[in-house]
């Protein structure tokens, strides 16, 4: 492991803070309603925000590789998916960490530590794209289902009515 991954967990509350924020800011904010108190049920996004944050920032200090990525990074995705939020934006904290690490940990260490983590966190992009795919596939195939089977049951009901009309008429 390199210098750099030591000086990322030695910096890690304040990556953390730094990071955070890119959640949190901006007109097209990452999470609208992550500013707050984080509480599981109480402020969903925000936990999920903050506990996404400190998971990557644990992997990014580690030696784990793609396979190792934490599950917090799918459910982070699922959420933003539901949120109907665009990829782009959804997606735009992971990109902002490159930044965050560089700014932190700029000076520390050298240019083919720092592209190292560069592939490391571009993994986690992919990753988390693949994963905010998904989630919008199946939350599309959702609504494609109930439009399908409310479809299904207006035809029922027009048949229905359609042969209590013809009984009638006889």
């Amino acid at each position: 492991m390199g210098t750099v991954y030591g000086e990322i967990d030695a910096r890690r509350s304040s990556l953390f803070k730094a990071w955070r924020a890119c959640f949190d800011g901006g007109s097209e904010s990452a999470f609208p309603v992550a500013a707050g108190k984080a509480g599981r049920f109480s402020n969903p996004a925000a936990y999920l925000a903050d506990e996404c944050a400190s998971d990557v920032l644990a992997w990014l200090a580690g030696a784990g590789g793609e396979a190792d990525i934490p599950a917090s990074v799918a459910d982070w995705c699922r959420l933003r998916a539901v949120q109907e939020t665009d990829q782009a934006h959804a997606l735009r904290p992971l990109l902002d960490l490159k930044q965050v690490v560089r700014d932190a940990v700029g000076a520390a260490a050298g240019d083919g530590e720092l592209a190292l983590v560069d592939e490391r966190i571009d993994a986690l992009g992919r990753y988390a794209s693949d994963r905010y795919v998904e989630s919008r596939e199946k939350l599309n195939q959702i609504r494609l289902d109930e439009m399908q089977r409310g479809e299904g049951l207006m035809n029922r009901r027009l048949a229905r009515d359609r042969a209590r009309r013809e009984g009638d008429a006889v």
